[in-house]
């Protein structure tokens, strides 16, 4: 593996390997037991992550996975230290279609934008010895704003108040919901459509996980609704986001 590790970029197509390989009379044999060894680990059809480098980073990953692409939205805020939330999903930016990939080292989300739009505002982060394509701050909250269906936010005060407290105010498509500073364990805030018994869904996952809401909002506005959840004790799992996001009409799930 030595020849593997000291490559400069850990992450690693078919070609590529196979011509590192070249020396094995059958490389793809090769390929195979590395893998079975956990020495390689497959992200997609022909594209690798060497296992041992201590290189390899998820920002990495997602610029190979789909391209191009560079990471933006909750996961390059939250790399800046603008975003309090956990992000569990990489998210990036791409042109083509958006799609979603599911790998051994996690969960990446491509949003699609227009190309005449791609490549403003894109940095290339040095981290270690690797280097790969990230939204500026000012951009990675651009591409948060336009990516979240329905809401349109008109201020800049309007904006931070929704980042860091979950508070939408002046939006032309979600109503004034406004539960004042984040407070508690953690709050969780929920974009869906305007459906019976939403609430009723959500509570009912949340008090099975053993959560006691200590303060909570719910408005509409049209087809559309937010709900604003804050935690008294605990902050809430990932299976518990997962599961309020399986909730059929919810659009989105945040923790803050």
């Amino acid at each position: 593996m030595n020849h593997l590790e000291s490559l400069a970029n850990p992450v690693i197509n078919h070609a590529t390997l196979t011509s590192v390989l070249g020396s094995y009379a059958r490389p793809n044999d090769k390929i195979s037991e590395l893998i079975a060894k956990h020495q390689l680990v497959p992200l997609k059809r022909g594209l690798y992550l060497i296992e041992n480098s201590q290189q390899s980073a998820l920002e990495l990953i997602a610029n190979h996975l789909h391209g191009p692409s560079y990471v933006s939205r909750h996961w390059a805020l939250s790399y800046y230290g603008l975003l309090t939330e956990h992000v569990s999903v990489v998210t990036s930016m791409c042109i083509g279609r958006s799609r979603q990939s599911e790998t051994a080292r996690g969960s990446f989300h491509y949003q699609a934008i227009p190309a005449s739009y791609y490549s403003v505002g894109i940095d290339s982060i040095q981290q270690d010895k690797i280097a790969f394509m990230m939204a500026t701050p000012e951009k990675a909250l651009a591409d948060l704003l336009v990516s979240t269906r329905k809401l349109r936010i008109q201020s800049s005060s309007a904006m931070m108040n929704y980042l860091e407290n979950g508070n939408i105010v002046n939006s032309v498509n979600y109503p004034n919901c406004d539960l004042g500073e984040a407070s508690g364990a953690a709050r969780i805030t929920v974009h869906h459509k305007n459906l019976p018994n939403m609430i009723g869904q959500l509570t009912a996952i949340l008090a099975a996980d053993g959560h006691n809401i200590s303060n909570m909002l719910n408005k509409s506005k049209g087809e559309w609704a937010y709900s604003m959840f804050d935690m008294e004790k605990k902050a809430p799992t990932e299976e518990t986001i997962k599961k309020m996001e399986q909730i059929d009409g919810v659009v989105r799930v945040r923790v803050l």
